[in-house]
């Protein structure tokens, strides 16, 4: 955590999903006490907790994720390196 891993790996799932034609990303996080240090990753990120269950976050992919300038990502089925910025 910290490092923009996380968030270029986000960055590339958005493109993936919206190449599919997808409006929103959901995640769930399920508190325990081991991923205390997780618990600020999807707000930061710009998801925003489901009345119905706090354990899922949703966010629109229509807001373009910031992409950190200093990691590039290589897309696994390809081994290309992607663009994320």
């Amino acid at each position: 955590l910290g490092l923009g891993i996380e968030e270029s790996f986000l960055a590339y799932l958005a493109n993936e999903l919206l190449q599919e034609n997808e409006a929103t990303m959901d995640g769930i996080l399920k508190l325990t006490d081991a991923n205390a240090a997780c618990r600020q990753f999807f707000p930061r990120n710009g998801f925003n907790n489901t009345p119905d269950n706090p354990s899922i976050w949703s966010r629109l992919l229509a807001v373009p994720f910031p992409f950190p300038t200093h990691i590039t990502f290589t897309a696994p089925e390809t081994k290309e390196k992607v663009p994320l910025h």
